[in-house]
């Protein structure tokens, strides 16, 4: 008897599926040491279970146009996670762990929100593999619109420099600053 073929699932695509929740127990399956790339967008998503820290070789996660209010810190457990999507969710605030734990993370994408952008981007300044960073505001509850974007590892090593700068200026709408 011939045994079946493994077959390695290595992205998975749940977006637009109107889902409301997404089952732990998926996260406890074979995707553990073989899933890439997860979206998960454009659901009505409004948590992410902390079993998706699970996905150990996750490399890009998007979670964006869902209602999520809140992330588990043990996604900065991810330690491949490059690529990482939660932009136009209900979010008020990134947990310290994932700001600062990701250290391979090289794009955050996390516009529209209702946290500040100022003391998101001061959360994320030790992050320094990131080459883009998105923090456009929506809402009164944002002061001030950003996108960093950065192309080569020199000038990426200087994006908290850069980010600095920025913050220090008056607050203004619609920022828009590129180095390349």
């Amino acid at each position: 008897m011939i045994d079946p073929p493994q077959y390695r699932v290595v992205s998975l695509r749940l977006d637009f599926n109107l889902l409301a929740s997404i089952p732990a127990s998926l996260f406890h399956s074979r995707l553990q040491g073989t899933l890439v790339h997860l979206n998960l967008s454009n659901n009505s998503l409004t948590e992410v279970p902390a079993e998706l820290s699970l996905l150990q070789q996750l490399k890009e996660l998007d979670l964006a146009f869902n209602l999520i209010t809140e992330l588990p810190a043990s996604l900065a457990t991810l330690d491949c996670l490059q690529h990482f999507d939660a932009s136009h969710n209900q979010l008020q605030w990134i947990p310290w762990e994932i700001a600062n734990g990701l250290a391979d993370l090289r794009r955050l994408y996390l516009s529209n929100n209702k946290f500040d952008i100022r003391t998101t981007a001061k959360k994320t300044n030790l992050l320094r593999s990131l080459m883009e960073l998105a923090l456009q505001a929506s809402g009164e509850a944002l002061d001030a619109n950003a996108h960093f974007y950065c192309k080569d590892d020199h000038i990426c090593m200087q994006l908290p420099v850069v980010l600095k700068q920025e913050l220090e200026k008056p607050k203004k709408k619609d920022v828009q600053l590129l180095r390349v």
